[in-house]
Formats: structure tokens, sequence, C-alpha cells
């Protein structure tokens, strides 16, 4: 299994994370005021705060600003016992496509809610009664054979896990108080944080 992220997709930080609200507690939370001009600011408190999420998200396995993500499968990828294919990086909002190759390398689609059930809350996962029966003539011998296309992260600040929330907040305010050094340590509070509500299927990771 292989992902890839498509970061031209990715909502703006703002989406999430209000710049009148959360920002605002995140500059007093540092030690800076809020009221003060970004261009007076000894840092660009938005950029830093995007630099943790995209930190907190490699460390927990789990996308919190939405985004698009495509998963390519081998064949094997069908054939667990209870029928489902997970998908990593957290919650699965849609799919926006299902495509597989047959034994003729022609690309043919599946349709969401016909051909496959989504599953959407973390661990998400596809589901069909049986895959075989919907990809009849699946190729069995390209190494990546299916493909599926899907959006997942947040859409609301209120869904995101506290934990979360707390390990982007130290995370924040680590990276501010060692801005310019090199190979620094995390901290381990931060460690911890991040572990608590780590996406830890090991069914959806195995591959990546």
């Amino acid at each position: 299994m292989t992902t890839s992220l498509d970061y031209s997709t990715e909502t703006a930080v703002s989406t999430l994370f209000s710049a009148s609200d959360f920002q605002d507690e995140l500059h007093r939370y540092l030690g800076l005021d809020p009221t003060l001009a970004a261009a007076h600011q000894p840092i660009d408190v938005e950029d830093l705060l995007h630099s943790a999420i995209h930190l907190v998200e490699k460390d927990q396995w789990r996308l919190i600003l939405p985004k698009a993500v495509t998963l390519t499968l081998p064949y094997l990828a069908c054939t667990a016992l209870d029928n489902k294919i997970f998908l990593p990086y957290g919650s699965v909002t849609s799919v926006t496509s299902f495509t597989w190759v047959d034994s003729d390398d022609a690309n043919n689609t599946l349709t969401a809610g016909t051909d496959y059930t989504l599953y959407g809350s973390e661990p998400s996962f596809l589901w069909a009664e049986n895959w075989f029966d919907v990809m009849s003539d699946l190729n069995t011998i390209n190494p990546e054979v299916i493909t599926i296309v899907y959006s997942t992260g947040y859409t609301s600040f209120d869904s995101i896990p506290r934990g979360t929330i707390h390990a982007i907040k130290t995370l924040c305010y680590y990276l501010f108080n060692n801005r310019g050094l090199d190979n620094i340590e995390l901290p381990m509070a931060y460690r911890h944080q991040v572990s608590q509500d780590m996406a830890n299927n090991r069914r959806a990771l195995e591959f990546v």
C-alpha cells in the first residue's frame, strides 16, 4: 500500500483554528500580544501553527486540516476475512473515486453506496459483501491495482481530539522558544500528548 497527500487541496488553517479565537489564545500562550500587527510580531503565529499541525499529523498518522489522499493497493487488500479495506489518516468525509484494473489492464470504477459502503468514523474503512463480486476480473499480477482517492481531516474545531489540540499548543510553544536551533529533541509532554490520541489501527497503517 502506498499513499500520497495532495497539499494543494488542504484547507486554510483559519477554517479550523479561528484567527479571532484559537490563534489569539495561542498568541497569549506564547506570551505575545494578539492585538499587535503580524508585521511587528517576532514570528508569524499562523505559520508556526501550520508547521506544528503538519508535525502532529505526521506523528499521529491523523490528518487534521482536510485534504485529499490517494491510496493505492494490491489485490490482496480485498482478501481480508471481514471484507474491510481500511483507509489511513483518520476519519474520512467522502470518497472521490475508487478505480481498479482488470486483467486486460483497463480501468474500472466502483460507486459508493452501490458497490461498497464507506464507514467514515476512525478507523475508517470501506466494506463490500464480496469484493470479488464487484471486481470480478481484478488483475492479480499488477502490484497496485486499486486506487482510492478520498478526503480526510476534521470539519470543525470541536471534533478534534483534545489531546491533539494540547499537542499542537505544546509543540507551538516549544518551536517558538527554540526557534533558530538545530537538532532539538521534542519534549516528553508533547510525545505523551501525541501518543494519547494516536491513530493506531495497524490494519490501516501496515503497508504505508
